[in-house]
């Protein structure tokens, strides 16, 4: 099944599966899209009783949504079904692929782009798009195998690279990356040494972030806000 598939056109068609969310039933109507298209090219005999049902609610991370697709597949013709497995995998990946894409990875790759755009700013933007991109859609083209591999068991794969804990790896990068970028700005107007900033920085947005007071956007917000008030008193 995985191997008669195209995954490419996948990718590219689950770009587009959000394209009717709505209040009534979410991502129900893509999801019922994406299940027709792969039952077709996959040769499955579904019914269009059970092909309407799938426009029903439905929820989830959009980066995710081929795992998703793979185990329903998977468990098609089993006993507890595939829509037993579509809800409970639905709701652990919405938990946390929006914790990871949306509060940790995004502000990753801002991160990084922010301190490449100092020297570059096109350099800086292009990272940006190759660094973010990339990696949701390798997860998009690979989620399909992976899903329909695994099935029901799919969790052991992501227990395997410790998913869960994605989130708070890249937050503490973030935290160190964010120090850098406000030791480069910092150094850029005269106001400290590197040295001396970079160190105060970073406890200080270690301490937070560790103590959990802050998340990592709003640490960059005060911070930033914190070097535009250094820059305000050093004018006066």
């Amino acid at each position: 099944m995985a191997n008669r598939l195209n995954r490419f056109f996948l990718l590219v068609r689950s770009l587009f599966y959000t394209g009717n969310f709505n209040i009534e039933n979410m991502q129900g109507t893509g999801f019922r899209w994406l299940v027709d298209y792969v039952g077709k090219k996959g040769h499955y005999d579904i019914s269009d009783e059970l092909i309407k049902k799938e426009g029903e609610y439905f929820n989830t991370h959009p980066f995710f949504i081929t795992f998703i697709l793979g185990v329903w597949f998977k468990e098609l013709n089993t006993e507890e079904g595939p829509d037993y497995w579509k809800k409970v995998y639905s709701s652990a990946f919405a938990a946390v692929g929006d914790s990871f894409f949306w509060h940790s990875f995004k502000v990753f790759c801002f991160l990084v782009m922010a301190i490449i755009g100092i020297y570059s700013p096109v350099a800086g933007l292009i990272v940006y798009l190759l660094l973010y991109n990339s990696f949701h859609f390798y997860l998009l083209f690979e989620g399909f195998k992976i899903g329909f591999k695994y099935g029901k068991n799919l969790i052991t794969w992501f227990n395997l690279f410790r998913v869960n804990q994605w989130g708070q790896i890249f937050d503490a990068i973030s935290v160190f990356l964010l120090g850098l970028l406000l030791s480069f700005l910092i150094k850029s107007e005269g106001i400290v040494t590197y040295w001396h900033y970079f160190l105060g920085a970073s406890l200080l947005l270690l301490g937070l972030f560790f103590g959990k007071i802050l998340n990592v956007t709003l640490t960059f917000i005060l911070a930033i806000f914190g070097f535009g008030v250094l820059l305000l008193l050093r004018g006066l």
